[in-house]
């Protein structure tokens, strides 16, 4: 599966996870009730509509939710991020037994109680709250993809669509998935700035103090706050916050 595609699963995965069991169309259509059990088995639907509604992906994710609504726990954003990791897992490789859902779920909440992160599991579901976070207090949602945010004067500033362009992009602190890289030493990769977005073909550095990037391409209308992540073929590298792009 291309990264691409699994990113898109991976996104589509994340806002099941973060809706609830009355505003999915299973429940409207009578095949869960509110509390996500299901009222008709798989077998018994019959429309189009129904099966859509009802895919072995939803019965994963809700599955899940349920999981994680009945052991609750204190960290929000862990629980979820195990949670994609989980069914991607099982979504991949095709397993259609979930008996020992539960068993993974604990262990793999225990490992990440131990200073373990799943990096792109919790920058996409970040990613995802902040699109459902509340507009500003002008009542007019920002979009996360402009360039510069006033806050005092509660103004977004905007110019030309050229004038957007962005060629370098610096992150701090960086997270990195393995040993940090020489000091100043120039590597190729991928750059990934939005989670259902083209990854960018880039030269990277660490200065020992942030993660710089510098895109063969420019990108138009990111915004500072917003996750860079580094990939060598399909595998992360390191991600760190923008703090600046030139």
């Amino acid at each position: 599966m291309s990264r691409i595609v699994d990113n898109m699963i991976a996104y589509r995965i994340v806002r099941m996870l973060v809706t609830d069991f009355p505003q999915t169309d299973a429940f409207r259509l009578g095949i869960i009730d509110a509390h996500g059990n299901a009222i008709k088995r798989s077998s018994m639907l019959n429309t189009d509509q129904e099966k859509n509604s009802y895919t072995y992906l939803h019965r994963l994710v809700f599955n899940m939710k349920k999981l994680i609504n009945r052991l609750g726990g204190e960290n929000k954003l862990k629980s979820m991020a195990a949670a994609l990791w989980l069914i991607r897992e099982y979504y991949e490789s095709g397993s259609r037994t979930t008996s020992n859902m539960e068993t993974k779920y604990k262990n793999l909440i225990e490992t990440l109680n131990h200073n373990v992160i799943l990096v792109e599991e919790e920058i996409l579901i970040k990613k995802v709250l902040a699109e459902d976070a509340p507009a500003n207090a002008t009542g007019a949602a920002v979009s996360t993809n402009e360039p510069k945010i006033e806050p005092k004067s509660n103004t977004v500033v905007v110019g030309t669509h050229e004038e957007l362009a962005i060629n370098i992009i610096i992150a701090t602190p960086p997270t990195w998935c393995g040993p940090a890289p020489e000091l100043n030493k120039e590597l190729r990769g991928f750059a990934q700035v939005r989670a259902h977005g083209a990854p960018l073909a880039t030269n990277y550095k660490f200065d020992g103090t942030n993660l710089i990037a510098n895109l063969d391409e420019p990108v138009f209308g990111l915004a500072t706050g917003q996750a860079l992540v580094i990939y060598d073929g399909d595998r992360v590298v390191g991600s760190g916050t923008i703090c600046e792009t030139i």
